[in-house]
């Protein structure tokens, strides 16, 4: 997702907690208990609603799960990241030398989606000052 939320906030993610439509956006629970909502993007809120839709899951139920149905753990996303990676390194030399986390993603993902304004796009990611 290019929300810039934690690993921990994605991991759980509930279907009640995504609204799709207008004013798309996911509602968290982050650090500190601190509760946010996330806008998404028109490409984001599609991608989520097919997904959503295939995988029928009741407002429970999480949104990434593990094979077993559970929800995803920081180390299932790792290792979600760290398969993408190697084939992105077999196709684009460039990225071998660089190490891409989830945490990294966290950072980088919300500035190539937003419009380049650093102050909204540390909102978004729940960076406040």
């Amino acid at each position: 997702m290019q929300t810039g939320l934690r690993v921990s906030e994605l991991t759980g993610l509930r279907y009640q907690d995504v609204v799709l439509g207008a004013g798309a956006h996911v509602h968290c629970t982050g650090k500190g208990r601190k509760e946010r909502c996330t806008p998404l993007r028109q490409e984001a809120a599609a991608a989520l609603r097919l997904w959503l839709r295939e995988r029928q899951g009741g407002p429970g139920d999480p949104v990434f799960p593990n094979a077993r149905g559970s929800a995803l753990s920081r180390d299932g996303v790792a290792s979600l990241l760290a398969k993408h990676m190697a084939t992105a390194r077999q196709h684009c030399p460039s990225w071998q030398r660089k190490r891409v986390s989830p945490h990294v993603l966290r950072h980088y993902l919300p500035f190539l989606t937003m419009s380049g304004n650093l102050s909204a796009s540390t909102d978004v990611a729940g960076f406040h000052r």
